[in-house]
């Protein structure tokens, strides 16, 4: 599944704000494997908890130190 898949000629990467909190988009879907988010993430409340993702990417202008964090303590056993 692809969130915010915009093409590179239509925006910048860095210009995309992704303005809701994912992680609960995620545990919503909990069969899914496969992750990838196209612009920056503003907003991440709580560490998530999915058994089934296999691969999380994110394809952002930079990511803030928060989410790097909460990604960090989510429990993703096969990521």
């Amino acid at each position: 599944i692809y969130l915010a898949n915009i093409p590179r000629d239509a925006a910048d990467i860095s210009m995309i704000q992704i303005d809701c909190d994912i992680f609960s988009f995620l545990e919503a879907m909990p069969h899914l494997q496969h992750f990838q988010i196209k612009g920056c993430i503003s907003r991440v409340k709580d560490p998530m908890y999915h058994e089934n993702l296999q691969s999380l990417t994110f394809i952002s202008g930079g990511l803030s130190e928060q989410v790097i964090e909460i990604v960090c303590k989510s429990f993703l056993p096969n990521l």
